[in-house]
């Protein structure tokens, strides 16, 4: 089976290396771009399965660099937003990226969410024009991860953009 490809970017070199070595121990292909621009000049060469993108960078910071990357409302590869601030995924609710992660995080968090958007999104043409505006947001609270993957993939299926939480604080907070 072919590894997914991931591209990194982010402004911390250290983190950079640290998620590269990580994911490339999980089995993933990794590229990493220190900054907006890097990252653009990237995907010249590089067709990645998944975009794990900081927000805060010098020079093209992440708003920028979704912008370049955005036709008809929806950035043409899936995006996983990285960023030191927990409340950005509110901030950035009109925003359409697959999934928010706050730093610094759990490496394990991190994979898991890794992990779910590309099985979610692996093979699937991204969305764009009229199917892309007005997708409905689910925000699901399910504590067994068997039964929480099984509604994903049926309500990803379905055209939904869903988001899992395993906690009732947690599920509360982002409701």
């Amino acid at each position: 089976m072919e590894k997914s490809k991931i591209l990194l970017i982010d402004d911390d070199k250290s983190l950079l290396v640290t998620l590269r070595d990580f994911l490339r121990f999980e089995g993933y292909e990794v590229e990493t771009a220190a900054s907006g621009e890097e990252g653009l000049e990237k995907l010249t060469s590089v067709a990645p399965d998944l975009i794990v993108l900081d927000m805060s960078m010098p020079g093209m910071g992440g708003m920028g660099f979704l912008d370049k990357i955005t036709e008809d409302g929806r950035p043409r590869y899936p995006v996983l937003v990285l960023t030191a601030k927990a409340q950005m995924a509110e901030f950035f609710g009109a925003v359409d990226v697959d999934g928010f992660v706050a730093k610094p995080c759990d490496p394990q968090d991190l994979l898991m969410e890794i992990s779910r958007i590309v099985f979610l999104t692996r093979g699937k043409p991204v969305a764009t024009g009229a199917g892309a505006v007005g997708r409905l947001r689910v925000l699901l609270g399910e504590d067994d991860e068997a039964v929480a993957d099984e509604l994903t993939v049926a309500l990803a299926a379905a055209g939904c953009m869903v988001r899992c939480v395993t906690q009732g604080a947690e599920l509360l907070e982002r409701a």
